[in-house]
C-alpha cells in the first residue's frame, strides 16, 4: 500500500505519523535562495525584492485544474465577456502576464497539487465510473494558498466584476495580502478555507468550474474569492468572517456514492484551528446532498 498523498511512498516512509494520523507536509513555494533583490513592477510578488526580469503567461486558474474539464473552457462572468454571455476558448489562452518567471516556476508544486485536488473531486462524483482509490490525503495549507494564488492573479489581471459590465481594476494588493499568502500573519478562526454544506442544496454535478469575488458593496472591497468544483462550492476568505450553511477547514470531505465511500482526508499544522467532517449522500445518478458537518 502508498501512501494516499499519491507520492508512491510507503506510508511510514510519507505522511503517516507515529501516532497513527495522518500529516501532508505543505509544498514549497518560495523560489530557491538567494534573494535577487529585484522587484518586477508587473509582477503581483514585487514587494518580496525576489523577481527576475521576464514574465510568464500564467493561466489566471491553474492549467491542471483547467484540464480536468477539457481542452476547451466555456467562460463567463469576466471583463471580456459581455453582459451573461459566455464564450468558449482554448485554456491556453486563458493566461495574463501578472508573474515573474522566478515566482510562476516556484508556485508550480502549488499548482499541481490543486489540479490533482480537482481531478480527485470529478473521479469521486462521477458515480458511474470507479475511481483509482477511494481515499487520498491533502495539505489543506496548499489548497489555501492556491486560492490566495488565483484570487491575486485575477485581481492582477484585472478581469473580476462585482457585477454585469462593472469590472474590478485598479485594486491595489496590499502587503498585508502578500504577507498573509506568505504566512507571516497570525492565523485565525474564519480567514480561510470554507466548504458550502446548505442541506437543502443538493449538488448538481457538472463538467465545469467556475470562480467570483467577494464583494462587500459598502466597504467597496473585495474579501475573498468563491469556487464551484463541477457543482460543489468553496470559499476562500481573506479576512475572520463566517459563512453561512458552511464549515470552516474541514477535516474529511467524504462522498458517500454508488459503490462505496470515497474520502479526501486534509490535515492540518498542529494548533490550527480547523472543524470537522464535510459528507455527501448521492441522490441519484449526478445530484448529491450534503448530510451532515461538524464545526
Amino acid at each position: 500500500m502508498t501512501c494516499p498523498c499519491e507520492s508512491g511512498l510507503a506510508p511510514s516512509a510519507c505522511c503517516r505519523r507515529s501516532g497513527g494520523g495522518w500529516y501532508k507536509v505543505p509544498k514549497p513555494f518560495e523560489p530557491a535562495p538567494p534573494l535577487t533583490g529585484f522587484a518586477h513592477p508587473k509582477c503581483y510578488l514585487h514587494p518580496t525584492y525576489n523577481c527576475c526580469e521576464t514574465l510568464e503567461n500564467e493561466h489566471y486558474v491553474s492549467a491542471m485544474v483547467l484540464r480536468t474539464i477539457g481542452p476547451t473552457l466555456r467562460v463567463s462572468g469576466f471583463s471580456w465577456v459581455k453582459g451573461d454571455m459566455s464564450k468558449d476558448i482554448p485554456i491556453e489562452q486563458f493566461t495574463s502576464r501578472v508573474l515573474c518567471t522566478r515566482h510562476n516556476r516556484a508556485l508550480s508544486p502549488i499548482d499541481s497539487e490543486a489540479g490533482r485536488f480537482v481531478r480527485c473531486i470529478r473521479d469521486f462524483c462521477n458515480s458511474s465510473t470507479l475511481p483509482p482509490r477511494a481515499r487520498v490525503l491533502f495539505s489543506g495549507h496548499d489548497l489555501e494558498r492556491w486560492c490566495l494564488k488565483t484570487f491575486l492573479g485575477l485581481l492582477a489581471a484585472g478581469i473580476l466584476q462585482s457585477g454585469p459590465g462593472q469590472a474590478i481594476r485598479r485594486v491595489h494588493i496590499s502587503p498585508q495580502i502578500i504577507d498573509l499568502f506568505f504566512g507571516r500573519i497570525a492565523d485565525e478562526w474564519g480567514r480561510g478555507l470554507w466548504v458550502r454544506t446548505h442541506s437543502l442544496r443538493p449538488v448538481h454535478t457538472e463538467l465545469a468550474i467556475s470562480c467570483m469575488p467577494v464583494w462587500n458593496q459598502v466597504t467597496n472591497q473585495v474579501l475573498g474569492l468563491t469556487f464551484n468544483f463541477f457543482g460543489f462550492d468553496f470559499a476562500f476568505s481573506t479576512t475572520p468572517t463566517a459563512v453561512d450553511d458552511s464549515v470552516f477547514r474541514p477535516s474529511h470531505l467524504k462522498f458517500h456514492r454508488p459503490g462505496g465511500l470515497c474520502t479526501i482526508e486534509l490535515s492540518w499544522a498542529p494548533g490550527v484551528p480547523h472543524s470537522g467532517p464535510v459528507e455527501w449522500d448521492w441522490g441519484g445518478r449526478n445530484t448529491a446532498k450534503a448530510t451532515s458537518s461538524s464545526v
